[in-house]
Parts: C-alpha cells; sequence; structure tokens
C-alpha cells in the first residue's frame, strides 16, 4: 500500500478499501501508515462509530461527517477552504443530501463556520 501512494502522481486520486474483522489491527496498522506517509498528505482521523449512532445512520450522515472533518482538519492546518467553496457544498448537501435530523445539524455547523468568514 505504501508503494501505491509514494508512487501516485500528485494530480491522481487514489482509492483503497483496507478491511478485516474486528480485532484484527486495522486502525492501529491504519494509524502506523499515516505516520510514515510524511507531509504529502493531509490525514484526517475520524472515529465513525463516534460520530454517528451505529444502530442508525444513513449514508448522507457519513457524507457530513466526512465534509465537517476535512473542513476542521484543514482550517486547524490554516488553510481553510473558500468560503465560496462552503457555500457551494452547503448548497449541494441541501439540494441533495440533507434528509436526517444529523445531517441537518451538520449543515447548520457547516453554515455558522461560513457566517463567521464571510465579510
Amino acid at each position: 500500500m505504501r508503494r501505491l501512494f509514494d508512487r501516485k502522481p500528485p494530480e491522481e486520486r487514489l482509492h483503497t478499501v483496507f478491511s478485516s474483522h474486528r480485532g484484527a489491527g486495522k486502525t492501529t496498522e491504519l494509524k502506523r501508515f499515516a505516520r510514515n506517509l510524511g507531509a504529502r498528505y493531509v490525514r484526517i482521523y475520524l472515529e465513525a462509530n463516534v460520530e454517528l449512532d451505529a444502530v442508525e445512520f444513513a449514508m448522507e450522515d457519513l457524507i457530513l461527517v466526512l465534509a465537517r472533518a476535512v473542513e476542521q482538519a484543514l482550517r486547524q492546518r490554516e488553510t481553510p477552504l473558500r468560503a465560496s467553496l462552503l457555500h457551494e457544498v452547503e448548497h449541494w448537501f441541501t439540494e441533495r443530501i440533507i434528509t436526517q435530523t444529523l445531517g441537518k445539524e451538520y449543515a447548520a455547523e457547516i453554515q455558522m463556520s461560513i457566517s463567521h468568514r464571510s465579510p
């Protein structure tokens, strides 16, 4: 997997799946892998089972959690997303995705983030 990441040109995307049974060491291995990637990638650690209701969640909830994690990670690196891009994302979620209460809560958080940045 490391070779795939090392050889990948910067302009190309790489999609990978890392799966196994519970307790096999996936999280441990992924954290080790992330530490060894260096500065070439922005690493975002997200515990979906903490962010989402494990019994009842929809795919749109997961997408919103991922979007929020990316936005927060970039803001912490002092490379925040442009307000115009956040508006586009918010609009897309409003039009296509938001159907669950959790999704509406995350959309409200995104809107608050946009409001704090807009001139």
